[in-house]
């Protein structure tokens, strides 16, 4: 239970970076 929090928070938290700051390799 705890780890699919942990996922979803993680993969949540790296969309957002993603989307405000794109690597320049992209």
């Amino acid at each position: 239970m705890r780890f699919c929090l942990i996922l979803i928070t993680a993969l949540f938290l790296a969309g957002c970076s993603h989307h405000k700051a794109p690597p320049p390799n992209a």
